[in-house]
Formats: C-alpha cells, structure tokens, sequence
C-alpha cells in the first residue's frame, strides 16, 4: 500500500524544518549568552552610565554644556544679609582701659559709685586729654543719666576728641532726650553745630561722626532737628545708608510735616538704580523704609 510509505515521508519532511529552526535557535541563545557575559558589569563593577567620565579642561569646555557656578573673587564683596542692617557706623577703635593707669583707675572707679561727689568726678574727667577717660565718662554719664553733663559735654571739639568722639555725640543725644528744656536746647544746638562742621571737615572719622550725629538727633525728639534731617534726607551727596538712620531719626521725632520730605524722598529713590548690587540691595531698604515711616507720621 502506498498510504504508509506517504505518511512516513510526511513526517520525516515535517520534523527536518523544525528541527534545523530549533537548532539556530539555540545557536543564536548560545552566542547571545556569551556576547552578554562578557559585556555585562560585574556584582562590584559600574555601568558605562554610572562611571565617572574622565574629561580633561579642553573636552569639559567643548562637550560639557552644563552651567557651572563661578567661583567669586577673592575681592567680591559680601551682600548683606536679610537680618543685617544695611549700613552700620563705623567703630571708633579705642584701646582697652588700662586699670594701672591713675587717671583710668579713677574714672572707673567714679563710674562704679553713683554717689553724686562720682558723678562730679565723671564731668571733670571730660576734660582729659585721654580719650579713654573722656569715653568712659560719657559711657558713664549716661547711664546715671546725668543731665548737667550736656552742658560740659557740648564744649568739647570732635576735632580733638579723637576715639572718644562717638561717645560724646552719642551722650549728647541721649542726655538730650531725658532733660528739660533748657538743657535740651544746648543738646540740639550742639548736635546740629556738629553737623555742620563734620559736613565741613570731611575728615577720616566724619562719615562715622555724621551717622552718630543722626541717630542723636533723632534721640533728642527735638521738633528743630526735624528740618536739618529732611534736608539730609533730600541731599544728593548723603549716602542712601545714612539716609536709612536719617528716617529714623525723623520717625523717632515723629513731626508730620516731615511727610513732605519723606514723600519726596520716597518719589526719588523708587525712581532711581543703584550704581551696584550692593547699592541697589540699599537702596531697596530705603525705599521700604520711607514707606513704613509714611505709614506712622
């Protein structure tokens, strides 16, 4: 019969097809499996991804289109911070009291005993020729609150005071703002005389003496000083971080009309740009500061 011999040759022809197929198929596995073991990272080795690529300066430049952060220069100069205030007076450095010096040794001395015969002592030492003395006196005064010391304190020059100048402004503010009126006339007279003649000088410690200057003229509450320090306020030539202690000083003395200026003042500085970063980060400040002293005048 012929059916067998066909059906045997049916399947002999079937199973030769698939069985070369199966073969190539395992061939392709084999070479597969080989290729990838050896390109394959090990447990401990990193991906082509993962490796640190190693660059020199010339194909970092050329390829390595990332932007970087520029180092500053060593002579960069540091914003201030949010919490810092935009100028801050410079500090006359004067040298730490030395106790075995007789004329320190007895203002210290006087400025421990409240005693009214100490407080004596202390006036008559704002006569000496040592700044620390004159200094520590002042510092002294102030804190027993010691009124007649305006009068003494309003005689000496700052262009002789030296370090101790600051010292004396700033007891001549402070004192001003606690006395009577007699008193706190000489105050604001002495200050704003001083005023115009650091403005004058235009010495190396001036721009210090100017600031103190407005800060106590604003701590006498003085209505008079309200005009010099809106025309402070209004001077081109003023720095913008002395026109910063100048608000305050006005809002401190608290006289309405100073709105004019301040508005003014205000119109101006809004309008402008500062020369640098820094300047601009003042001036900003400025600008805000005007406006919260508008909100309380």
């Amino acid at each position: 019969m012929l059916t067998v011999p066909a059906r045997r040759d049916r399947t002999r022809f079937g199973v030769l097809p698939w069985a070369v197929g199966a073969v190539l198929l395992i061939g392709l596995f084999l070479l597969f499996h080989n290729f990838s073991s050896k390109t394959a990272p090990t447990s401990g080795e990193k991906s082509a991804q993962d490796r640190p690529v190693a660059t020199s300066p010339a194909t970092e430049r050329a390829g390595d289109e990332r932007p970087r952060k520029k180092a500053a220069p060593a002579t960069a100069k540091r914003s201030p911070q949010p919490d810092e205030p935009p100028a801050e007076k410079p500090v006359e450095r004067l040298a730490p009291p030395d106790p075995d010096d007789p004329a320190v040794a007895a203002v210290l001395a006087a400025a421990r005993d409240t005693s009214a015969t100490a407080t004596k002592t202390l006036i008559a030492s704002l006569k000496s020729s040592n700044e620390v003395v004159v200094a520590e006196a002042a510092n002294a005064l102030v804190e027993r609150g010691a009124t007649e010391a305006i009068s003494p304190l309003s005689q000496i020059s700052l262009e002789t005071a030296a370090g101790s100048g600051l010292s004396v402004i700033d007891a001549l503010g402070r004192l001003g703002g606690v006395a009577g009126e007699s008193d706190k006339d000489v105050a604001v007279d002495r200050l704003l005389a001083m005023l115009a003649e650091e403005k004058a000088r235009g010495a190396r410690e001036s721009p210090g003496n100017l600031l103190q200057i407005y800060e106590a003229l604003g701590q006498t509450k003085d209505p008079r000083a309200a005009g010099p320090l809106e025309a402070e306020l209004l001077d081109e030539t003023v720095p913008r971080a002395a026109k910063v202690i100048i608000v305050a000083a006005l809002v401190a003395i608290g006289q309405e009309s100073s709105r004019t200026a301040l508005e003014t003042a205000h119109a101006q500085q809004s309008a402008a740009q500062g020369a640098d970063a820094l300047d601009e980060e003042v001036r900003v400040e400025l600008v805000g500061v005007i406006a919260k002293a508008l909100e309380v005048l």
